[in-house]
């Protein structure tokens, strides 16, 4: 009896307008923002490896190279920058451009697809998509009439509600398995984007995080149409509650941590570094000058222009290292937020988020220590963590 309602539930999804329309909906938004995400990565990895094969008569520059799974899960990757320009006298202390602007040939898309990906899809797109699944699961039957006539073949409740919710939820999975094969087949075919051992394994986990996600939207949605007999009354609850979860509730979550979790402002940035400038050059005489060039072996700390440099670095660093308390404290405000959750595990698998800018920026002041102390600011070198490209001999 049971098999009987769950392949009863899969034909009658299959047959519906609602799904042929939902599944339309998302493999055409599936193919143009994976083409155009694929496109951008391919760009952009272009672009990291000519820069890594450039001679430049200037400082050394680090270079962020993009990540392969950030066209399935944008996250931050694209947002942070991927250049830093290191002088004697400063290191930057946030990522400030693309690549080489110069030499960038990469025009980004303006329109909203370039802010779409997997992760967008699964997140918004296919859990609406549940949403006008689950609401009249119950409630419509309830409405209709046609669930009495079902209970007096005595059949039992749970059995009914085992049943449907297998068939609904195998409909959905299938519609996550045909985006995910989509966005595969279009990843395979473009010959920029290499996946290994470890990026597979991802995207499955990824594939999984998706599915455990639209399942809970799934389950929500059966309780509220379980709980409530008019299918209009189910269907506008549920919609209030996607809204809530997915946009109102992480928004007062951003605007809480803003108020509650203190940030240095930008004036008090200005004052500390300058004061830090005063003590420094107070304790070498205020009239030093440093004349840089390749002949200069000093340890950095007798060198006022890396020793501010590094104060300095550091202070910016501690103000960017807030801004990112302040976002990981909003996003704890929000962790009941299925959408919220989604998007923290969907970057973390992508290595899209800000760790991955953290591990970055970790090679930073111990490679401005070394070029300091062997002077190799007018040299080429290749570090962890990203390409170094400076004037060759």
């Amino acid at each position: 009896m049971l098999g009987t309602i769950i392949v009863r539930e899969i034909q009658e999804y299959i047959k519906s307008k609602k799904f042929l329309i939902g599944l339309f909906i998302t493999v055409a938004l599936i193919v143009l923002s994976t083409i155009i995400n694929v496109r951008d990565y391919a760009r952009r990895q272009q672009e990291y490896l000519t820069v890594s094969q450039k001679k430049e008569s200037i400082m050394p520059r680090i270079y962020r190279p993009p990540q392969v799974l950030s066209v399935l899960a944008r996250g931050k990757d694209t947002k942070f920058g991927n250049l830093i320009t290191l002088i004697p006298g400063s290191i930057e202390a946030t990522t400030n451009g693309y690549m080489d602007r110069a030499l960038s040939h990469s025009k980004r898309l303006k329109s909203g697809l370039t802010a779409i990906d997997y992760n967008f899809v699964v997140k918004v797109v296919l859990s609406l998509m549940v949403i006008f699944f689950g609401y009249s699961s119950i409630s419509g039957e309830k409405a209709s009439g046609s669930l009495k006539q079902v209970f007096s073949n005595s059949l039992a409740r749970d059995k009914l509600l085992v049943g449907k919710f297998i068939g609904g939820l195998i409909v959905i999975i299938i519609s996550l398995v045909i985006a995910t094969l989509i966005t595969l087949i279009i990843i395979q075919f473009h010959s920029a984007v290499k996946l290994n051992t470890s990026d597979w394994i991802r995207i499955i986990l990824m594939l999984g995080v998706s599915a455990l996600y639209l399942t809970v939207f799934y389950t929500l949605s059966m309780f509220i149409s379980v709980t409530i007999s008019r299918p209009s009354t189910a269907l506008m609850v549920l919609m209030q509650i996607w809204l809530f979860l997915l946009f109102i509730y992480p928004s007062v979550g951003v605007c809480i941590a803003k108020k509650w979790y203190h940030v240095p402002s930008e004036k008090e940035i200005r004052l500390h570094i300058g004061q830090i400038a005063k003590n420094i050059y107070g304790k070498y005489g205020g009239s030093r000058i440093i004349q840089f060039d390749s002949k200069i072996h000093e340890k950095v700390e007798d060198i006022p222009l890396g020793e501010y440099a590094i104060s300095k670095y550091n202070i910016e660093r501690n103000f960017e290292n807030a801004l990112n308390s302040q976002s990981e404290f909003s996003q704890k405000i929000t962790f009941v937020s299925p959408a919220v959750l989604y998007d923290r595990i969907m970057e973390r698998l992508a290595r899209t988020g800000t760790a991955e800018l953290e591990m970055f920026f970790s090679n930073v002041l111990p490679y401005f220590r070394t070029l300091y102390r062997e002077n190799l600011f007018f040299s080429q070198t290749i570090t962890p963590g990203g390409i170094i490209s400076s004037g060759g001999t």
